[in-house]
């Protein structure tokens, strides 16, 4: 059995000699998945075995113009029987490339392990950084595996530094959730904002880059609603002006990847009118799904906002 100073350095000379060849002809193959505002110069692919089947896999790595020089987008793209991919999972959410001196440095596939990789360092020191995921059957998705850092002193007479931390610390924490926390935008966020004549506008900004469904029915109940509550927490709930559908039969509305749709749901006056007191507080909440998965909903809430006579006011929970 290998130690662990010497799997670092294994992986890191495999790392450091992956060869480009067959890039452009995977990409052919995937440019679909591809959004228009990639970087090219920072858009990888890497094929391998992430699932234990007999199709070949990509794990597809990009950047995105006009986005925050560090983050980055890794989408797993399953092999079909007829030759074509499909997108399993994946994660807006990486910020490591660039940070303290990383640089993402490739992807190694193995066995329904998959490893993302940065290298780093100085004149006189050294890093190495794996952050490897595994396939779990079970969940029919890929889990946080190992988080290891090897640190390296280039001229001094001792032995690399490594850390290694694995799913006993960690816990299970899916590939898609990997790097979110709360500073981290939100997938579709609803927020409330005020024209230049005091009507109040709902907006929803999709910040995928695939579209989203809103407005539909549940049970005959919009999905998207207003809620409004006075000084005495007092609910009232209510649903915004009705949303031209694209979908004349479910009502539905589609948000296209990165864009938002703003609606128009009345002056400051009229909306204190609703409610017996001033300075009430109003909320937008609802659902969403993605055209990929059309059965599974996922929540968007925005803040409470009090709505004074001339002006709207945040109140972060």
């Amino acid at each position: 059995m290998i130690n662990n100073t010497t799997y670092f350095i294994t992986i890191l000379f495999l790392s450091l000699n992956i060869s480009c060849v067959g890039q452009e002809k995977l990409i052919k193959h995937i440019e679909r998945f591809i959004p228009k505002s990639t970087i090219a110069s920072e858009t990888r692919v890497y094929s391998g075995n992430l699932n234990h089947d007999e199709f070949e896999d990509i794990v597809l790595r990009f950047k995105i113009e006009n986005e925050p020089e560090e983050r980055e987008h890794f989408h797993l793209l399953l092999g079909q029987k007829n030759g074509t991919y499909k997108l399993s999972s994946k994660n807006d959410f990486f910020t490591e490339d660039g940070v303290d001196g990383t640089a993402f440095n490739g992807v190694v596939i193995k066995n329904g392990y998959f490893s993302i990789e940065y290298g780093g360092g100085g004149n006189t020191s050294g890093s190495y950084d794996i952050i490897t995921f595994k396939y779990s059957k079970e969940n029919d998705n890929w889990l946080l595996h190992r988080v290891g850092s090897l640190f390296m002193h280039r001229y001094a007479d001792t032995e690399p530094t490594e850390e290694i931390s694995t799913q006993k610390d960690f816990g299970e924490i899916a590939f898609k959730d990997y790097g979110i926390d709360n500073r981290t935008l939100q997938e579709v966020e609803i927020d409330f904002s005020l024209t230049e004549k005091k009507e109040i506008v709902l907006d929803i900004k999709n910040n995928l880059y695939e579209p989203i469904i809103i407005n539909s029915f549940i049970f005959s109940i919009p999905s998207l609603i207003l809620t409004i509550k006075d000084k005495n927490d007092n609910i009232i709930a209510m649903p915004p002006p009705p949303i031209p559908p694209d979908d004349i039969e479910f009502h539905e509305k589609i948000i296209k990847g990165r864009e938002s749709l703003e609606i128009l749901i009345g002056a400051i006056s009229e909306i204190l009118d609703k409610v017996p007191k001033n300075d009430i507080q109003i909320r937008g909440k609802g659902f969403y799904k993605t055209l990929e998965e059309k059965n599974k909903k996922y929540k968007m809430t925005s803040e409470w906002v009090i709505i004074e006579k001339h002006n709207l006011i945040y109140q972060p929970e």
